[in-house]
């Protein structure tokens, strides 16, 4: 039977069960531009240190309470046809070809992440089972099943059925960042699982293995120059790998890693209790066993690191017989031979305490205090004083050297658990009493000039910009008592037209008072067209700022006043269509980043969540009459009116106010009645509270000279 039409078969059986159960929501594959999307697991990649390829992978499709399972297979003939198979192109230039593994459908919710399963197979028979899912990250969950059964059992998701499987679901198309969820400095040797070949037999230099020293600096590997200990690479000296996902259980610590700008391809487990020298395993696929000789299928590709972790201070040589043949051959003196000095710490002399955190510069006052990150499922405490800058999760840098540009700083890290320490630059602006901009360069482990360690960009896939970047971060003051009233930069009443929350709606946005006939600090958003914005929206507004960086774009930081104090980045963006110029639209960012809109297109998570085109031809200032207007005779009001007055913005405006004001200034205050005939003649142009400060003046005067007669 053709896989085609099976599914058509399955599907139409499926419509058949009357079922309210639902996959959960942080499973279901999503659809962009027509392609699902798929969780990917039993990746079976091999020769991972050069000529990287798979041999075999699945992909699993979930929609609402439907599941179908591919299975692919690599380096099949392109001419080579059969039932219920489909071919396509690799990335490697080589045809694959897929099937059908089975197709699932959700019968019942039976606890958290429980579902009891029914299965179609191909042959048109059904079996029902039990899957649990355990989220481990937004990349990552680890499934449970129980036994295929003919009948829908009762005890199908009884605990003491359920296994556990080896290979993880990943989800590869998530750009989701994640710590490591252990960090320090450890030495190793490599001892292949498969051959017990001892990789560092010849080499008394001990490899090292640094983890997380600064966030989002993931594993790196590094091996004495010229050595074939680094298990990631044939020759060479240095690997990097960033964190997918990792978890703990009972015994072991788990860490799913990749190359950064790769899908990820490895599996780490530690013991939970590193103590002495113990046994680390890295598998060459996405495979985590949990029994304790961590032995996997046949043919997958694993070796042992039998590592030590770095104590900071014990000062010790990786081979004393060695290090004393260095010094006598004269290397410790040489600056150019740390490919042996750092190896002989004690007999080059290099224990001295270190003084990578010496003060040498301090942080400009303007910058200092407390603020906050928030950022995609990240909110961060920062705090900056004279020496240094310390964030709640990236991290401590000390103030080491001030650059030419007044706003660079070059820091340093120092650690305890074994990293060496870490060199970063950042750049700081600080925009308003609101607002601190920031940038960070990547950190590195050795000190280097400020025009070299400057250097911003964004971090490859999956950290982008998470926590260094080409553009700046914003930091918000810490406490809303301490946020300042700031301009909104709209000045006025605008209609709009787009979508809000993937609404549909028309609407304006201001942050005009016509109480008070000005700008108010705060803007409105309203709507009668869609839900969200039925009640209006209030926002209070914390800087307005011309985007440097891009031309025709404009930026508001906000906070929602409706309780959930909810802080936004808006950008304005002007295009030039045709004759019309500029055609403005608002965006509405997820967070207070304002990450150009150029770059926001490949990230789902980043897009914005609101894009309005304002009609600024329609835009307007209305002034309202005052609600208890001045009590006057009926000759001084014939030619007043009730309707709004709009301000205009014109020079000649600003001159008849001018006039109109040196008129007032010449008036005759012994005769009220020419100061009431000048009332008149002016009421059909003046606010109404003009007219009431003319005409309390003159009813002071009256009483006055009442008095002194």
């Amino acid at each position: 039977m053709d896989w085609k039409i099976f599914i058509t078969y399955v599907i139409i059986a499926i419509k058949g069960i009357e079922s309210s159960c639902r996959f959960p929501a942080f499973l279901q594959t999503p659809s962009h531009l027509g392609e699902t999307k798929p969780w990917n697991t039993e990746t079976w990649w091999i020769n991972l240190k050069h000529d990287v390829r798979w041999l075999q992978k699945q992909d699993i499709f979930i929609d609402g309470n439907n599941l179908w399972r591919h299975r692919e297979h690599s380096m099949k003939r392109c001419d080579r046809v059969e039932k219920r198979s489909v071919y396509t192109k690799t990335s490697f230039g080589r045809c694959s070809e897929r099937e059908l593994v089975y197709n699932r459908t959700c019968l019942t919710n039976e606890g958290y992440n429980t579902y009891k399963i029914i299965q179609y197979n191909l042959d048109r028979t059904h079996k029902f089972t039990c899957m649990r899912f355990i989220r481990r990250s937004d990349n990552l969950v680890q499934v449970l099943e129980g036994p295929l059964s003919d009948t829908n059992d009762p005890d199908l998701c009884d605990e003491d059925g359920l296994v556990l499987e080896e290979w993880p679901w990943v989800a590869k198309w998530r750009k989701q960042s994640y710590k490591c969820p252990i960090s320090g400095g450890f030495t190793f040797r490599t001892i292949s699982r498969l051959t017990n070949e001892d990789h560092c037999e010849s080499e008394w230099r001990r490899s090292t293995l640094e983890v997380e020293c600064v966030v989002g600096d993931g594993l790196d590997f590094m091996s004495p120059v010229g050595s074939d200990c680094n298990p990631l690479i044939r020759k060479g000296h240095h690997k990097r790998l960033a964190c997918w996902s990792g978890w703990e259980t009972d015994r072991f610590i788990y860490m799913v890693a990749g190359e950064f700008g790769e899908q990820p391809k490895y599996c780490l487990r530690f013991p939970k209790h590193m103590k002495g020298e113990f046994s680390v395993l890295i598998y060459f696929s996405v495979i985590c066993p949990e029994e304790e000789d961590g032995k996997p299928p046949t043919g997958i590709q694993y070796y042992e690191l039998r590592m030590r972790r770095k104590d900071e201070d014990r000062c010790e040589d990786d081979d004393e017989e060695q290090c004393k043949m260095i010094e006598a051959q004269g290397i410790c003196s040489k600056e150019q031979q740390e490919q042996y000095t750092s190896h002989c710490r004690k007999t080059c002399g290099l224990c001295q305490h270190n003084n990578a955190a010496k003060q040498g510069c301090y942080f400009d006052a303007k910058i200092h205090g407390s603020w906050v990150l928030y950022d995609l499922n990240r909110e961060e405490d920062v705090q900056i004083e004279r020496r240094h800058a310390v964030f709640s999760k990236f991290g401590k840098f000390h103030c080491r050297e001030k650059g030419t540009n007044e706003n660079q700083y070059k820091t340093v890290t120092t650690f305890r658990n074994g990293c060496v320490p870490r060199y970063t630059c950042f750049e700081f602006s600080r925009r308003n009493n609101n607002l601190l901009s920031y940038r960070a360069s990547r950190s590195l482990r050795q000190d280097k000039e400020m025009e070299e360690i400057c250097a911003f960009h964004d971090d490859p896939f999956p950290l982008l910009d998470t926590y260094r970047s080409y553009y700046f971060k914003n930091l918000i003051l810490s406490g809303i008592k301490n946020l300042w009233p700031s301009y909104c930069g709209i000045d006025s009443t605008i209609p709009f037209n787009g979508t809000f929350n993937d609404e549909t709606c028309d609407g304006t946005i201001s942050d005009w008072d016509a109480d008070t006939c000005r700008t108010r600090v705060s803007l409105t958003l309203q709507s009668t067209s869609c839900p969200s914005l039925l009640a209006p929206l209030e926002l209070q507004c914390l800087a307005f700022i011309t985007y440097q960086e891009e031309d025709l774009q404009e930026m508001i930081i906000t906070r929602s006043m409706d309780g959930r104090n909810e802080f936004n980045c808006w950008i304005i963006s002007s295009y030039i269509i045709g004759s019309r110029w500029p055609w403005r639209v608002l965006y509405k960012m997820p967070t207070t980043q304002c990450t150009p809109l150029s770059d926001v297109e490949s990230d789902e998570m980043r897009r914005p969540k609101a894009a309005l085109f304002l009609e600024d031809k329609e835009k307007r200032k209305e002034c309202k009459p005052m609600e208890n207007p001045v009590t006057l005779p009926r000759d001084i009001l014939t030619r007043s009116t009730n309707k709004p007055h709009v301000v205009r913005n014109d020079q000649s405006h600003s001159r008849d106010n001018h006039q109109r004001q040196g008129q007032r200034d010449e008036i005759d205050l012994d005769n009220p009645r020419v100061v009431l005939d000048e009332v008149e003649s002016a009421s059909s142009t003046l606010h109404s509270t003009d007219v009431f400060r003319i005409v309390l003046g003159v009813a002071l005067v009256t009483i006055l000279r009442c008095f002194t007669r």
